[in-house]
């Protein structure tokens, strides 16, 4: 039997070569990788490419252009005379001078005033404002109703309680420019008690009105209508210009034939004024001044006239005590009211000078 070899056709060996040369490529590319892998850091990367470093040795090239000569500029600056100038004198260090401490403001009294009467306001006004300046005071405190009763303020209540000259004197005063504070006789007046509040008035156990030992009437401080004829005043002087009203004769009666005053319906004259001075802070806004009588002064508590000084302190913005000049010793009224915003001033009875640096409040009365 004859054998001969099956045809098998070209197309059959195109494909074997093709596999063929896609095996060589596939090992040409494991080989590369295999070489990449282990010869990677000695590969050498460059702006032209990439290179092993075999071979002839390349010498390095760089990107930059040779620099010419020509065009180096050198700037030679010269030395500042200094501590690191070895040419220089040496100067001594000079520390800057220290900073001159600020000045302290001086503390100054709120009240330095000089009380005058209203006639010495109405004769000469220039006179007044001369005293003022040469004894170094700075307001102007005035009588505005005495005792008597007479108010140079109209209040509204009383036409027989204002003075004739009341429009001359709201015409002096206000050409008098500086800081005024006016003083009311508070509960002690010869006019309101007696006519249109006699309600309101102290009386006899009688029922009489009573009268001190200058025949002046009183106003009760538990009366019905004392509140009242109290913060009308106060308010005209407010209107007027006046900056502080200053409560003078604001106690019940200390001296005269005090027991004929029927007290039947005041269980505690301490507490009486002391409600009075509570009510009158609560109804008025301007600063409110106490002149304190001697005992209270120098005790604390004046049992005959009512005031306490611990007490009236919470309802007045500073309290004055009599004295001669400014020897006066305020410690014991300064401790009683330590707990309050109250301060305690002097009302002197002549023209004296304060000490140096005093920022004691003070009125004085020539």
């Amino acid at each position: 039997m004859a054998y001969y070899d099956r045809y098998r056709g070209s197309r059959r060996r195109k494909r074997n070569r093709i596999k063929i040369v896609l095996l060589i490529l596939l090992l040409l590319v494991v080989i590369g990788l295999a070489a990449l892998f282990f010869l990677q850091d000695a590969v050498v990367f460059t702006s032209n490419g990439f290179h092993l470093p075999f071979g002839s040795r390349q010498e390095d090239v760089s990107e930059d252009p040779p620099l010419d000569p020509d065009d180096i500029q050198l700037e030679i600056e010269a030395p500042q005379p200094g501590a690191n100038d070895p040419l220089q004198p040496q100067q001594p260090e000079v520390s800057p001078p220290a900073p001159l401490p600020e000045p302290q403001p001086v503390e100054l009294p709120q009240t330095a005033a000089l009380r005058v009467t209203p006639q010495e306001l109405l004769t000469d006004r220039a006179d007044v404002l001369r005293r003022i300046s040469q004894g170094g005071y700075s307001q102007l405190a005035v009588q505005v109703k005495t005792p008597d009763g007479l108010s140079m303020i109209n209040d509204g209540l009383v036409k027989d309680g204002v003075s004739a000259d009341s429009e001359a004197f709201l015409e002096e005063l206000a050409g008098a420019d500086l800081p005024k504070i006016a003083v009311i006789s508070a509960l002690r007046d010869n006019i309101r008690p007696r006519t249109g509040y006699r309600s309101s008035a102290l009386h006899t156990n009688s029922g009489a009105t009573w009268l001190d030992r200058e025949y002046i009437s009183w106003f009760d401080p538990a009366g019905k209508d004392t509140l009242e004829c109290l913060v009308a005043m106060i308010e005209a002087c407010e209107a007027a210009g006046f900056e502080q009203v200053v409560l003078e004769n604001f106690h019940y009666p200390n001296a005269g034939k005090l027991e004929l005053i029927d007290y039947s319906d005041t269980p505690s004259r301490q507490s009486a004024l002391t409600e009075l001075a509570r009510q009158l802070r609560e109804s008025v806004d301007v600063p409110l001044g106490l002149i304190l009588t001697e005992a209270a002064a120098s005790d604390l508590l004046d049992s005959t006239s009512g005031q306490d000084v611990a007490e009236l302190a919470q309802y007045f913005d500073i309290l004055y005590l009599p004295a001669s000049d400014f020897t006066a010793d305020l410690s014991a009224v300064e401790g009683a009211v330590e707990d309050t915003e109250c301060r305690v001033g002097l009302l002197l009875n002549e023209a004296v000078l304060p000490p140096v640096g005093s920022t004691t409040d003070y009125i004085v009365r020539p």
